[in-house]
């Protein structure tokens, strides 16, 4: 099984910028990506275009280290995944077999790990990324999860623990919000998410305190996607308040399409998460802004959307894939 996600999260300094892809291209936005004056869609650089096959839609694995940005590739006539190595230097484009795959992960003390599953269930690896050689794991997370799609991992890296959503096998809309210590593979404990979702986990995970995810899930059931809190204690659900949006019901999330920016204004830095939506498949993707620190504070009364920009053009692919960097060439 090969879910597709995402998979980052990174403070921005001043010369750093946002790198994605489209298709078979690495792109790199031209300067700091800054929601008071988005260049999200100008002046595009394409830094790699590569006769080596698709790179996977959503498919970041665990951001950028080193200069080197990892994700998932379908080289031509190859019909396994491999990890893909882009050279953010030069261009360049390596691709390794991964004989214990990783579908959804992280980058932990420039390793990557993460989950994915075989016939004995989901499990947990480390892998070098430079090999694509596991060095950790498999380690099963047990007989009674199964995996679905989404990009729902999320990586503390205070204290090195990498959180994870699961559904129950038995069915039905049971959801376990799992953390695992990124360093060993041990399971540190599991919450049952509440009020839980439908049928549809969790996704767009992002860590944002030492008690707090973000997240997307459709809330209520049967409904438009809604910016979470996820307690990490407990596994309380709440929605933030994206008042500001207005009554549209968000209907498509571009997997893939989630990160955090810190924007300095004087002497204050405010963190900003941005993730595209759109209200149909099909429809113009806008990447929508929200404040950070409003949405993990659970402040029922206040507003925590800020607006947002376009992220899609007619005839062209939405890039996704987006993870913060600097800018190195």
């Amino acid at each position: 099984m090969w879910p597709i996600f995402l998979i980052s999260i990174a403070v921005v300094q001043a010369n750093d910028v946002v790198y994605g892809t489209r298709y078979n291209e690495l792109l790199r936005e031209p300067e700091v990506v800054s929601f008071s004056a988005p260049n999200f869609l100008s002046n595009v650089k394409v830094l790699a275009k590569g006769s080596r096959g698709g790179i996977l839609s959503g498919a970041t694995l665990g951001g950028i280290h080193n200069g080197m940005f990892y994700t998932l590739l379908q080289p031509t006539g190859v019909n396994s995944i491999c990890l893909g190595t882009f050279n953010l230097l030069n261009g360049s484009v390596h691709s390794v077999p991964m004989p214990v795959t990783i579908a959804a992960g992280e980058l932990y003390n420039g390793i990557l790990v993460g989950i994915d599953e075989n016939e004995q269930g989901p499990y947990f690896a480390r892998v070098d990324p430079t090999t694509g050689v596991a060095i950790t794991g498999p380690k099963l997370l047990g007989m009674n999860y199964s995996m679905d799609d989404g990009d729902a991992t999320a990586l503390n890296p205070n204290t090195g623990t990498f959180y994870t959503v699961l559904p129950h096998r038995s069915g039905g809309n049971v959801f376990h919000l799992i953390s695992i210590d990124a360093q060993t593979g041990k399971m540190l404990g599991t919450v049952w998410l509440d009020p839980t979702p439908d049928l549809t986990p969790p996704a767009g995970l992002v860590w944002v305190s030492d008690t707090a995810l973000l997240g997307w899930m459709p809330y209520p059931a049967k409904s438009g996607w809604k910016l979470v809190r996820l307690d990490t204690m407990t596994g309380a659900v709440t929605v933030v308040n994206s008042t500001g949006m207005g009554p549209n019901q968000y209907r498509a999330r571009l997997s893939g399409a989630v990160f955090i920016l810190s924007e300095k204004n004087g002497t204050s830095t405010k963190r900003i998460l941005y993730s595209a939506l759109a209200e149909e498949a099909g429809l113009e993707f806008r990447l929508y802004a929200f404040d950070v620190d409003c949405a993990a504070s659970q402040t029922s009364h206040v507003d925590c959307y800020l607006g947002s920009v376009p992220w899609s053009a007619p005839g062209v692919q939405t890039p996704d894939n987006l993870v913060v960097g600097s800018a190195l060439n």
